[in-house]
């Protein structure tokens, strides 16, 4: 039975969003994939006894989805996901934010999107961070997604979710790159799945943040600092394991 892979990278502002469509897409025919970007479908139907079964064809689900989904359906899951840096993440989804439909950007910053500073990211962040919806999508995510939990909480994410997600970040089938080194761990999945190299430059493109976190002034950068603390720790832990340099 070949592997079945599970992508846990769809969320704003991290180089997923990206690799879903710029690096999957081109090597897992249309038929053979499946997008869940609900970010609830996780609590509904990761067990198999509350969901419709997979097509037999299907090879690769994307999506905002916890780690564990689809866990006793298919014996050869292979979870993967690539982490961000949480705060250039944030700042990306802040860029990204200002290209969105207006609908979309009331339903997450509560506001119309002409009313919020995007020229000037000192007022903008703590608008974004205060926002209910951009708390709930946002801060913590990667940590939960990673610990098995839904991307969208009402409760932020807790130490207990934090040692939760490095457990499972240690399972041998969970395999996690870092941007820093898109390039070596998408040449290590290839190998893996034995798919042809990424194109040339696909990690130079991943889309640039609204400003980078250290042009930020004093107050705004130790806001954002504070409200992406937990996926930051499990973000530098990662980066400091040695497997990280590979994988």
């Amino acid at each position: 039975m070949p592997h079945f892979l599970i992508f846990h990278g769809r969320l704003h502002g991290f180089v997923g969003r990206m690799l879903d469509e710029d690096y999957f897409a081109p090597r897992v025919a249309e038929n053979r994939r499946l997008r869940l970007d609900d970010p609830m479908h996780g609590a509904r139907s990761r067990y198999p006894e509350d969901m419709e079964p997979l097509s037999g064809s299907i090879r690769l689900v994307s999506g905002l989805l916890p780690f564990g989904y689809l866990d006793g359906m298919h014996e050869r899951i292979i979870h993967v996901c690539v982490m961000s840096d949480p705060e250039v993440a944030f700042l990306r989804f802040a860029a990204e934010l200002r290209g969105m439909p207006p609908g979309a950007v009331l339903r997450l910053a509560g506001v119309p999107r002409e009313a919020l500073p995007f020229d000037d990211p000192d007022a903008l962040v703590p608008r974004l961070l205060a926002a209910p919806a951009i708390r709930r999508s946002r801060l913590g995510g990667m940590t939960r997604l990673c610990a098995g939990l839904p991307a969208l909480e009402e409760a932020p994410a807790d130490e207990r979710q934090l040692r939760a997600a490095e457990a499972n970040l240690a399972r041998v089938n969970f395999l996690c790159g870092v941007e820093p080194r898109l390039d070596s761990f998408l040449d290590y999945l290839g190998g893996i799945f034995g798919w042809p190299p990424a194109r040339p430059g696909l990690a130079d493109d991943v889309p640039a943040p609204l400003v980078a976190p250290e042009a930020l002034g004093p107050a705004a950068r130790a806001a954002l600092r504070a409200a992406t603390d937990i996926d930051r720790r499990l973000y530098e832990r990662r980066m400091d394991r040695n497997v990280a340099k590979v994988a």
